[in-house]
This record gives structure tokens, sequence and C-alpha cells, in this order.
């Protein structure tokens, strides 16, 4: 999956800059054409046909200034306007006919028209019902503003009445995908209870999450976020990068060390991630008693770690 043309990490990988992320926001933030995320199979005579009525849509650009933009899903109208002049800030606000069924106020919103294709020319099979129960939704994205922060998407339903159905805090890094094959994007993005913890914030290890929307909300699902702890040669190799790192500051370890051992145990492997921290911390070192403890602590912190079994 890209994000404005910029590739985010493997899923496995943790304390990768924060300045790359941001600037692939901001070029994601400028496309309202991209893609976002993909369900099943796409008809390339639907895709084709959906991006000519999106163009086609785009050249009709409103007289009033202050509106951003306009899209029309149906018999509901979506617009994107200025606040006011200086467009300093934005407001997204759905209607129907002339009755205003659900706004919201903030920096910079973007309809994210790849997922909102128009009725009758889903561009990823039946992606636009992002919650599976069988009613067109509206996905927005919201910018708070600032120099790397922050990303949250809106999921709107577009059923009889429009309403909100949930928020979800992106932070640095979201995304739509749908990974089960059940035709219903989950929600892909990272747990960042680590931010700032023993390591810079750009340098701080965030652990992949999912989130799938079940019984009218988004929980966590980790039976799609499980992987196989690595073995053999490829655990020998972690378990060496961090002895060797150095990073290593007096008693405070490089962030690969707790990194690793996060992306194990939020894939399943909480055994093998303990273990891993016992193993890469090296046997002169002091200081690993009083990091096991703190740890455990920023561990429960996360507001995912009832759901992990932490």
């Amino acid at each position: 999956m890209l994000f404005g043309g910029v590739a985010p990490p493997a899923p496995g990988a943790f304390g990768y800059d924060r300045r790359m992320r941001t600037t692939s926001w901001m070029v994601f933030v400028a496309g309202l054409a991209l893609v976002l995320g993909g369900c099943g199979k796409s008809d390339p005579a639907k895709a084709k046909g959906s991006e000519s009525k999106n163009e086609k849509n785009a050249s009709n650009t409103p007289s009033d200034p202050l509106v951003a933009d306009e899209r029309a899903f149906g018999k509901y109208t979506v617009q994107v306007r200025w606040a006011d002049g200086g467009k300093s800030a934005q407001r997204i606000e759905v209607r129907d006919g002339g009755a205003l069924l659900w706004s919201l106020a903030g920096r910079r919103f973007t309809i994210d028209s790849s997922v909102n294709a128009p009725a009758g020319a889903p561009v990823f099979g039946q992606c636009t019902d992002v919650t599976g129960d069988g009613q067109p939704d509206l996905i927005v994205r919201e910018w708070s503003g600032g120099g790397s922060c922050c990303f949250a998407f809106h999921v709107v339903s577009l059923a009889e009445p429009a309403s909100l159905i949930a928020t979800l805090d992106a932070r640095y890094d979201g995304q739509f995908d749908d990974l089960d094959g059940d035709q219903v994007p989950e929600f892909i993005t990272r747990d960042w209870a680590f931010e700032g913890w023993r390591a810079s914030p750009a340098a701080s290890p965030a652990p992949r999450i999912v989130l799938k929307f079940k019984s009218g909300a988004y929980e966590l699902a980790p039976e799609l976020m499980a992987r196989a702890a690595p073995v053999g040669q490829e655990r020998e190799r972690q378990i060496v990068d961090v002895l060797t790192s150095n990073l290593w500051n007096s008693t405070n370890p490089p962030p690969s060390l707790w990194g690793t051992a996060l992306d194990l145990m939020y894939a399943g492997n909480l055994e093998a991630g303990w273990d891993f921290i016992d193993l890469a911390w090296p046997e002169d070192l002091a200081g690993k008693d009083e990091f096991l403890r703190e740890f455990r602590v920023q561990l429960l912190k996360s507001p995912y770690a009832e759901a992990l079994g932490l």
C-alpha cells in the first residue's frame, strides 16, 4: 500500500523516522484520488467508469470560493468548506437536499474518493461498504495540523439517515485494507503507547495493530495480527543486532530491543517477546530488572493491553 506515492515501512518495522511518515502523509493529503485500500479484486471496467465520473465531478468546480471540495453520493451532497477567506480551517458537511445531517469542524479534511466511489461504480467491489452492514459509507480523513501530527479517519454511514459510525485515531499511520478476504476492509494502524519512552519520538517503536468492525464498533483483531515468530538464523540475527548495537547507553538499551519484543508480542508471541529481551540483554550489563519493571508499566498503558493479553 502506498501513502502519497511513498511506501511505508514493512508491517513488522519499528522506530522508523516520523519525519518520513509526515512527508508521506502530506503528499497523501494533497491528492483526492489516491488509492486508499483494496477489498478483494477490482473490476477494471468499473474502476475506469468511476474514474471518469470522479473527473466529471472534479471539473464542476463550485462557484463559492469557500468550497474546497464537493461530491455527490446518491441523494447526499458532501462538501468541504473553508471556514473563512484566510483558509486556516475547514468544515465538512453531509446534506440531504438543504437538510444538514452531519458536520465537523477542523483543520483539513479529505474525501477519499477511491473508497467513496459513485453509487453503482465502486472501485474495489463492495469497498464503499466499509462496515459490512450493506449500506454505503463515507470515509473522511482529517488532519489536525502541526509539523508532525495528527490524522484521524471518520467513518460516516450514508444509510437513512446519515450518521457518524466511528472516529479512528491514526496519528501518523493508518489505512484500510481487506486482510481476511471478506470484502469488508479492516483498519490498519499502530499503537503509539511507547512514543517518547526511553527514546526520541522519531525513534520510538510502534507495533502494528488491526481494527475490525464488529457489533457496531471497531475492535482489535489479534487473529489478523498473528504471525509466526522468527526461528533459527533469523532469530539469532535479531539477537546479535541488538547485542552489538552502538546505541546502548549505560543501562538504557537501543529501541530495537523493545521494538522487536513488541512486534513479537503484538503478533501473538508473548513468551517469545519476553525471551527476546532476556537473550538480547548483555549478561554483564546491569539494569535489566529495572528496565523490565518499567517496560511492563508502559505496556499496560496501551489501550489494547487487555485485548492482547498483556
